[in-house]
Formats: structure tokens, C-alpha cells, sequence
């Protein structure tokens, strides 16, 4: 990306794998219960407008003092002016990001006032570096559930490395079965039946929406995986 597209991004957006909820104060208290607004299941998704700190849909009246731990668990986008996804990255916790003290890469650290302000909030000097392009932006008129799919499927591109090329090697519906046991869990619990298709280590469940939008993103890996078999031989399934 370059320096021209860069200079398009007025927001950026978070998706941010919050370790410890608890590790932010609401108006003075402990956040036990994990209250905090913009939380998304397991994670905290704010924008934030780039040239002044302040965070869009925040409520009224409500201080939050956040000192969340995130390390690589965190996905980033930049918006345009008509909210438009453009370009993301994927991984540890931008400098920027936190505020008044190091952050190292894996804690978000910020006072946002009862206005949605960002206390000591410096527009961030973006390294185009840092990011990569969307294949398509993903416009706001598209459902959520439609856009974090899109998402989701980009980042296991580029964070994953789930290439095309990766995902041709799976020819025995692997990716298929991958996002039933994501969209039914409990199937993978069932005595005598091995429905995870690879290691241990790859199964990955959280809560229940997200787990649906990692099924999602593997079925379109499934359903492209297809296509691009039944263009070479002539075919339209295997």
C-alpha cells in the first residue's frame, strides 16, 4: 500500500481477543462482569476517528479506564471517510494504542472520557508498511455477519497463511468438516467419531457467533476451493 492510500484511512477499527475483562474500570469500578461498551462476544470492537481519539457509538456519560491485555489476538482495519474497510492488519497491539505507557506489543492502555474521548490521543503517523490492502473493501451497507465472514476469511490469508494454493491441498472436504465442527462443537464430542479433520492444536472454539463466522469463512474457503477444481477439469463437484 502506499502513501496516497493511507492518507484515505479517517478511522481505524478494532477487534481486539480481550484476555481479562476485568483489567478495565467503568466509571470508577471494576469491570467483573465485562460491561464495557462496544464489547463484541470476546471481544472489544470500537472506532476510533484517527484525527481526534474520539470513539464512534460510545455512550453518554460512561468513563472506562483500559488497560486490556491482547498480545496477537487483534485484527485492525482502516476506514475511509464512508466507514469503508480499505486495508487491516493482524497481530500485536500498535504503539499507538496505547497511551501514557508502554505498551509492548500486547496491551491496550487508555482513559476514554464520558464524552468518547480518548485522554492524550495523538493522530498515529501510519506506516503503510503495516498494512495490506483489502481484496475488495467491505462497505458498511453489508450485514455484519456478511462483513466479519469477509473478514475472517481475509485474515486466514494473510495471518494463517491459508492460501488458494494451501487450501487445493485439502481435497478430502477437510474444510468442510473443520466448519461443521465450528458451527456444531458438540459434534466433536462424540464418542467414536473423529470429526476434526486436523491436530489438536487447530481447533480453536470460542463463543458461538464467533465460532459461526470462522464456519462461514471456512465454507467460502471450501466452496472457492471447488470452483477453482471444477474450472481445471470441467466438473462442478468432487
Amino acid at each position: 500500500m502506499n502513501t496516497n492510500e493511507i492518507s484515505q484511512a479517517k478511522y481505524i477499527q478494532l477487534n481486539a481477543g480481550v484476555r481479562y475483562w476485568e483489567d478495565a474500570k467503568l466509571n470508577g469500578e471494576e469491570d467483573t462482569d465485562g460491561q464495557i461498551p462496544l464489547r463484541d462476544g470476546e471481544d472489544w470492537s470500537p472506532t476510533i476517528e484517527l484525527a481526534t481519539g474520539r470513539v464512534l457509538d460510545w455512550p453518554a456519560g460512561v468513563e472506562a479506564d483500559i488497560h486490556y491485555k491482547v498480545c496477537d489476538a487483534g485484527a485492525y482495519w482502516l476506514l475511509n471517510a464512508g466507514k469503508v474497510r480499505f486495508a487491516h492488519q493482524y497481530g500485536y497491539v500498535p504503539d499507538y494504542l496505547a497511551i501514557g505507557q508502554p505498551g509492548y506489543g500486547d496491551y491496550i492502555i487508555m482513559k476514554i472520557g464520558a464524552g468518547g474521548m480518548i485522554a492524550g490521543w495523538r493522530r498515529p503517523d501510519l506506516d503503510p508498511e503495516d498494512w495490506e490492502i483489502l481484496l475488495a473493501p467491505v462497505a458498511p451497507a453489508m450485514s455484519d455477519a456478511a462483513r466479519d465472514v469477509l473478514a475472517e476469511r481475509q485474515r486466514q490469508i494473510s495471518a494463517e497463511g491459508w492460501t488458494p494454493e494451501h487450501d487445493d491441498c485439502h481435497v478430502k472436504r477437510e474444510m468442510a468438516c473443520a466448519a461443521a465442527c465450528y458451527a456444531l462443537p458438540e459434534i466433536t464430542a462424540i464418542d467414536g467419531i473423529n470429526v476434526w479433520p486436523w491436530e489438536d492444536n487447530w481447533w480453536k472454539p470460542r463463543d458461538h457467533r464467533s465460532n459461526l463466522i470462522r464456519a462461514g469463512a471456512l465454507i467460502l474457503a471450501e466452496i472457492e476451493r471447488l470452483d477453482r477444481a471444477a474450472s481445471q477439469d470441467g466438473s462442478t463437484s468432487e
